[in-house]
């Protein structure tokens, strides 16, 4: 998915313990973990209003996109790391969005919508 999206050397490997034998067994530079599990804040109020300044986060609004959501908020806050030019685009277009905003923008941007739809099941 990432390479769709143009990100360039990135590797996303499945850890299934946080073991240090495990966890030594990554390659390196780890950018980030994801840890799947169900829950949705339906309440608004209760919604992360903002971001510390030059951390990109966007709140899961749309339904089945955790995949999506979660690598676009670890890649967006890497600065080294090259995202090609749709996706560096986005990220300077949406940096003043609050997560709630940026999470509707992810679900209504067509180049992603289209790259995870093409790996849905």
């Amino acid at each position: 998915m990432l390479r769709d999206f143009g990100v360039k050397d990135v590797r996303v490997q499945e850890v299934v313990s946080l073991d240090p034998d495990m966890l030594e067994c990554l390659h390196r530079p780890i950018y980030g973990l994801i840890f799947l599990f169900r829950w949705r804040e339906e309440d608004a109020d209760k919604q992360e209003p903002s971001c510390p300044k030059g951390i990109w986060f966007a709140n899961q609004t749309v339904n089945n996109a955790c995949a999506s959501v979660a690598l676009l908020n670890i890649v967006n806050n890497v600065p080294e790391l090259d995202l090609g030019d749709q996706l560096e685009q986005f990220k300077r277009f949406t940096a003043d969005f609050t997560p709630a905003l940026r999470g509707d923008a992810v679900g209504n941007f067509e180049f992603v919508k289209a790259i995870h739809n093409s790996f849905a099941r």
